[in-house]
């Protein structure tokens, strides 16, 4: 396969990718969900004047405290692939639009390491 080809299927393959992984996503938050609530089922045949608190506290979800910063490297590593992939491409417009969008992830991820940063300095006030 030649790279004109390779960059003629390119737009088709990044809409797949991008509706496979969503696809992931909300597949993977459906059976978190299911779990929880077979758990809340689970814990009220066993006991039905439980407190409504423990309930909420089951429900509400949860984020790790490193989160912003986890999901800020990942996006910013996704849009260095892709500044060295565009490195490879021949045609001069695919390289400089593919160099144009690879900085969208990248900005988003240097906005969720500020937004962590922001998030460590009000923890430490408040500590």
């Amino acid at each position: 396969m030649s790279w004109k080809e390779l960059e003629a299927l390119l737009p088709h393959i990044s809409i797949v990718s991008i509706v496979f992984f969503g696809l992931i996503s909300r597949i993977l938050d459906y059976l978190k969900h299911k779990n929880t609530v077979k758990l809340v089922m689970k814990l009220l045949v066993a006991d039905p004047n439980i407190d409504k608190e423990l309930l909420k506290s089951i429900t509400q979800p949860t984020t790790p405290p490193f989160s912003d910063f986890r999901r800020g490297t990942v996006l910013i590593a996704m849009s260095g692939a892709c500044l060295l992939f565009a490195q490879n491409m021949m045609d001069p417009e695919y390289k400089q639009a593919l160099q144009g969008l690879s900085a969208f992830p990248g900005l988003i991820g240097l906005t969720y390491i500020i937004f962590y940063s922001f998030s460590k300095n009000n923890s430490e006030i408040k500590s």
